[in-house]
């Protein structure tokens, strides 16, 4: 109960902060563009703020709910999306993974089932942006990537630690609304390597548990192998500006 406490006022905290951050930005926009008697058009806001005063933070809802895409878990994390130039963004992102205990989706189904999962993630993205404002992190792109994923997890009393590293290309779509919401489409293709490990002596220990984000070929538990993977970007956020910098 503690830790549910806990996470209800972090996330009043974050909504506050949000509601703060959003309302002094537009603000400060309306403001700025009232000054210049550009009141007709957003001109002045183009081709005077900084390309690097926004930058965007997103969550990826399926990722929420599927995890490692393999085991029955869960995980939470953030992208952070912020401009190189004109044209490029770079992409940051890291996530917790844990156990999905009651399996409230049915996805035993479809995933390896341990007693208890955890790890984390890390990905990273260069992005090349096609619209001509896309200072504004928002329109056509294509990116290459990387994401990185290392799990341990507990099955018939035997531990079984995974590592899968990945490199794609990808295209995709981000629409940012007038009330700075972020929605980011994508998929791509590339290469995955997989290496798992266990500390199990018996050699038939789970050795035809195959799963289709390894191939459908290589076990769960055991053994290393690189082959095609695909990826899909779907995530949903809001845009934040740098006050700082919109104060120049």
């Amino acid at each position: 109960m503690k830790s549910q406490n806990f996470l209800i006022i972090v996330f009043s905290v974050a909504l506050l902060i949000l509601a703060w951050t959003k309302s002094y930005c537009s603000n400060f926009e309306i403001s700025r563009e009232t000054n210049s008697d550009s009141v007709k058009s957003n001109n002045y806001l183009k081709n005077n703020q900084p390309n690097d005063a926004y930058f965007n933070l997103k969550l990826a809802p399926f990722d929420i709910l599927l995890g490692d895409y393999i085991t029955n878990s869960y995980s939470f994390g953030l992208t952070a999306e912020k401009s190189l130039s004109t044209s490029y963004s770079i992409n940051l992102g890291a996530s917790y993974i844990f156990t999905d205990k009651n399996d409230i989706f049915n996805k035993s189904k479809v995933n390896v089932i341990s007693n208890n999962v955890k790890g984390f993630s890390f990905h990273s993205e260069l992005r090349k942006y096609f619209s001509k404002n896309s200072g504004l992190l928002q329109g056509l792109y294509w990116a290459p990537g990387a994401k990185f994923f290392y799990t341990d997890a507990l099955l018939e009393n035997y531990s079984v630690k995974r590592i899968s590293l990945g490199t794609y290309l990808s295209i995709g779509y981000q629409k940012v609304t007038k009330g700075r919401i972020v929605y980011d489409f994508g998929c791509g293709i590339g290469l995955k390597f997989v290496e798992s490990s266990n500390n199990s002596n018996t050699d038939d220990f789970y050795n035809i548990t195959c799963h289709i984000t390894d191939g459908g070929k290589k076990p769960y538990h055991d053994g290393n192998a690189i082959f095609p993977a695909f990826t899909v970007n779907i995530k949903i956020g809001f845009k934040f500006c740098d006050i700082k910098k919109l104060k120049k």
